[in-house]
């Protein structure tokens, strides 16, 4: 297969933009129409046959979810699915994902909730194409582990954030989505109330180097614009 020995071209996906990295080529970055993400998702496959695939969720397709624990579940697909329903309404079923295995008496379950089949449409598509979908993560997921324990990350539709405890235990998370730039300042205002919370914001055009996309540090000349 051609894709054995191609570099991964990486994706940003969200409702409102679609944003494809092929190596050290310029970011294409689209709008999308109506929340139209599957039309250009097919034109970039096309374009691009036979290749690997990083595909990073952000915005509404992927927000963080804190959980209690639910009782009675013994294996991770049994979580999964119960999480699914708890967080599904009949107009927007989800699929959901645990961002860990829980340990014994953790306090917190931490999930993304995803629209309902978007990965095994996502991976039909990337097929179609002879292609193959290396990753299918939430954006943040490439800088989490450079983050601070106690962060926000915004991208072109929402913010996330987590806290975690001295023991590393993830202890507050969450999204805050919008569907028209907000005031950033007012929705941190309430997110620091309980502590300081650095805020850093995704730059689909510059490189890190290391991850497809790079991040910013959010002064606070931006909160206002909501600019990502």
């Amino acid at each position: 297969m051609w894709w054995a020995r191609s570099r991964a071209i990486d994706i940003y996906l969200s409702r409102k933009t679609l944003a494809l990295r092929d190596g050290d080529q310029p970011t294409q970055v689209h709008s999308l129409e109506a929340g139209d993400w599957a039309s250009p998702l097919q034109e970039a496959l096309a374009a691009n046959p036979k290749r690997r695939w990083n595909v990073w969720l952000g915005g509404r397709m992927c927000a963080l979810h804190a959980m209690e624990p639910i009782e009675g579940v013994r294996t991770l697909e049994e979580a999964e699915a119960a999480l699914a329903a708890l967080l599904s309404a009949p107009e927007t079923p989800v699929d959901a994902r645990l961002a860990f295995w829980p340990e014994k008496g953790e306090s917190l379950w931490v999930a993304a909730a995803m629209p309902a089949g978007l990965p095994g449409r996502i991976q039909a598509m990337v097929g179609a194409y002879g292609g193959r979908l290396e990753k299918l993560r939430p954006w943040w997921v490439a800088f989490s582990t450079s983050l601070e324990p106690d962060v926000a990350v915004c991208d072109d539709e929402s913010l996330h954030y987590w806290r975690s405890s001295d023991a590393g235990k993830v202890r507050a998370a969450g999204s805050v989505i919008w569907s028209e730039p907000p005031s950033l300042s007012q929705i941190l205002r309430r997110l620091r109330v309980v502590g300081p919370l650095p805020t850093w914001r995704l730059s689909l055009l510059e490189d890190s180097g290391s991850t497809a996309f790079a991040l910013q540090p959010l002064t606070e000349e931006t909160h206002a614009t909501g600019r990502t």
